[in-house]
């Protein structure tokens, strides 16, 4: 089986069951590549800068092993999708469908998941 680069979101995603989404990455193969596809409300580099630090922090509190963390830039779909096609994210999971309506439209080979979060079920 080949190695797989894997997307998720953070906010209203990971943030949202952090238990689930350490089992789930503790389930991939280590050479399965998991990529932290996040936004950033506000495009400074301080605030990205402290945005990363803070998500840094709680990814490894959580045990959620990753192997990067990247901020799409405005428009936020279209970044998340440059992101996507620039790390061959093969699978991507949000809870946003705007995002992945976008992801599936500009990187065709990407499969998209929506998350649903708890508050929503």
């Amino acid at each position: 089986m080949s190695n797989m680069n894997i997307g998720i979101d953070f906010d209203d995603t990971i943030a949202d069951d952090p238990e689930l989404f350490k089992n789930f990455s503790s389930t991939l193969s280590p050479n399965d590549k998991i990529y932290i596809i996040s936004s950033c409300d506000r495009q400074t580099e301080p605030f990205i800068d402290d945005e990363r630090k803070t998500k840094e922090e709680k990814l490894n509190a959580w045990g959620i092993r990753h192997d990067g963390l990247f901020f799409a830039l405005d428009p936020i779909p279209q970044g998340k999708a440059k992101l996507c096609i620039k790390h061959k994210i093969s699978l991507m999971i949000d809870d946003n469908e705007d995002n992945l309506e976008e992801i599936r439209k500009s990187s065709p080979s990407t499969l998209c998941l929506r998350y649903t979060p708890k508050s929503s079920r």
